[in-house]
């Protein structure tokens, strides 16, 4: 379902509350937090990089209200804090070892994941575009990624949107600007923060 590389800007949006339950059919806008970022993605090298531009991923118990980077390399996945006034953490923790991007056949079937039908998305504009999704049934992790229909094309699809279970709640992002072209390694590179990291307080 993916290339070997791409790149995609998304917005996430943290739903605070179980009541509004994902797969959504438009960018939620009650109890939520929204924010930016943008995704690299290189599977022949096994790296994958997330910049949160607003918030970090929502997956501590304390405060996420500072930008931070979510780097895979070299089968460790670090997050980077990436804001000056962020001084209650430190500067880059391990997130999990091991870990690897999802290969770009994750959706397959006996990888855990199941077809779960289609849908819609309805963007700004109020047009309503068909996607056709997937996700893990396991209750205790939902999961769910979602592909434009109309540029399914083999071998890879268009993505739309990609949900999780937070902290609190539900985390989706909603994507665009979607690119083939391969990241320059660059994005890729382990800050000398990193060097001495220690796994990540919840």
């Amino acid at each position: 379902m993916w290339p070997p590389y791409f790149s995609y800007d998304w917005i996430m949006a943290h739903v605070y509350d179980n009541i509004q339950l994902p797969p959504y059919e438009s960018i939620p806008k009650q109890n939520v937090t929204l924010g930016q970022g943008t995704t690299y993605y290189d599977w022949p090298t096994r790296a994958m990089i997330e910049i949160y531009k607003d918030y970090c991923i929502p997956v501590f118990q304390t405060d996420t209200n500072f930008t931070c980077n979510l780097l895979n390399v070299d089968s460790i996945a670090y997050i980077i804090v990436t804001d000056a006034r962020q001084t209650k953490r430190p500067p880059c923790c391990i997130y999990q070892n091991p870990w690897n991007p999802p290969a770009p056949d994750f959706l397959q079937p006996g990888k855990g994941v199941k077809y779960n039908g289609t849908g819609i998305f309805i963007d700004d504009s109020g047009a309503e575009r068909p996607v056709v999704w997937w996700g893990i049934a396991d209750p205790t992790t939902p999961f769910g990624y979602s592909f434009f229909l109309d540029t399914c094309k083999f071998p890879s699809c268009v993505p739309s949107q990609f949900f999780f279970s937070a902290v609190t709640g539900f985390a989706s992002q909603f994507f665009s600007n979607y690119s083939l072209e391969r990241p320059p390694s660059s994005v890729f590179t382990i800050p000398p923060e990193c060097t001495s990291a220690k796994p990540c307080d919840a």
